[in-house]
């Protein structure tokens, strides 16, 4: 539950921080209401906002995805303050942008299954055991080998 404590002279306008405490406590209320693991939070655009990730690198973050082999990166922006992802991944637009500390992941079909959504979210967490990673393997690098051909 979100509480405002108020000191001083201000002590004194407890109704008014009651009154705040509940209306905070009604906007935050639906990021906490997730079904399973996922948030089902509807934006004014008709997208989804179902995870939230912890912050990472921009850079680690746009190297997971382009190291996926099912999902493509549309678009990368990133400054001191804030990053933006704009990516697809079975056939759905994803957007991971980090307006806090944190992470926030998008879909922008609502409707998008909830394993797809578990799959993007394991593989911007770094989770190591996801078909995503699974699917990219290929033959192993012959320059990282040390076995030398006679």
């Amino acid at each position: 539950m979100v509480r405002v404590f108020m000191r001083g002279r201000m002590a004194g306008m407890s109704a008014f921080a009651d009154a705040l405490t509940r209306i905070l406590g009604r906007i935050s209320a639906p990021m906490r209401e997730a079904k399973g693991d996922l948030l089902d939070i509807r934006m004014a655009d008709g997208s989804r906002h179902f995870a939230e990730v912890p912050w990472q690198p921009p850079l680690m973050l746009k190297q997971r995805l382009l190291d996926a082999s099912n999902g493509t990166l549309t678009g990368f922006l990133y400054s001191t303050a804030e990053t933006c992802a704009d990516f697809e991944y079975a056939g759905h637009s994803f957007t991971a942008h980090n307006p806090t500390s944190d992470f926030w992941l998008f879909v922008r079909d609502p409707l998008c299954p909830d394993n797809v959504l578990r799959e993007v979210k394991g593989r911007l967490r770094g989770e190591k055991k996801t078909s995503w990673q699974l699917t990219n393997k290929t033959a192993p690098n012959p320059r990282l080998s040390r076995r030398k051909e006679s």
